[in-house]
């Protein structure tokens, strides 16, 4: 018997995945208005209270652009990039972050991802649900047939989704019983066809249980857990 559940809770975390990209026929000036566009975005970070620890960079990229249509090898100019991945523990600090990003030299959004530090908390309840909606349906059919639901005898997880949905997209990741995550783009819906509430994460599970049918005279397992 299938159940499914799905628990929607409030991102406590936002992880902001940004960039600086600068173009010049000299590589040195290239580079040097990378580096002056990168001193505007971390003195910026850091006037928004940002610590240093949530603030990662990548090394610098360079991509050498040729000439359109040149007989032979001849360099345009030169792309120069920097990525950067901003932790964010206040979700209420995105706004800002965009706005003094955008006037500090960087041009480059490449994600934002809501997440949730509890997920391992809510992900067990949604396992807890899932269970009680296969108890509750397999005791329903069990009825309607003039028998009895007998005890489980097997148990297994389904894949299990987790997502947000809000203004800037839906993002839904899948995972069966383990803590890697691979994300996917998405919409607001989950497998189960229930909607996540704007601006919410939605933490789904499902399982399969198989149980004992019994005889109507048979005691159930209700009346077993019953004092």
């Amino acid at each position: 018997m299938s159940g499914e559940a799905k628990v929607n809770v409030a991102p406590d975390e936002i992880i902001v995945q940004l960039g600086i990209s600068t173009f010049d026929r000299a590589l040195e000036s290239a580079k040097s208005k990378n580096d002056d566009a990168a001193k505007s975005f971390i003195a910026g970070v850091k006037e928004l209270g940002i610590h240093d620890k949530n603030v990662q960079t990548s090394a610098l990229n360079v991509e050498i652009i040729d000439e359109n249509g040149a007989a032979k090898r001849t360099v345009a100019g030169y792309f120069v990039r920097r990525a950067y991945s901003v932790t964010l523990s206040d979700v209420s600090m995105l706004e800002p972050l965009f706005e003094s990003s955008i006037n500090n030299g960087v041009n480059e959004l490449t994600n934002v991802d809501f997440k949730s530090t509890a997920l391992r908390k809510h992900r067990d309840e949604a396992r807890r649900l899932a269970i009680t909606a296969a108890r509750e349906k397999a005791e329903a059919l069990a009825e309607a047939l003039g028998c009895n639901l007998g005890a489980p005898r097997t148990i297994n997880e389904g894949s299990g989704a987790w997502g947000y949905n809000g203004y800037f997209g839906s993002r839904w990741s899948g995972s069966a019983m383990t803590q890697n995550v691979v994300q996917s783009d998405g919409d607001a819906t989950a497998a189960g066809g229930e909607t996540t509430p704007l601006g919410q994460i939605g933490i789904q599970a499902s399982v399969n249980v198989v149980f004992d049918l019994l005889p109507n005279d048979a005691p159930t397992t209700r009346a077993a857990r019953e004092p």
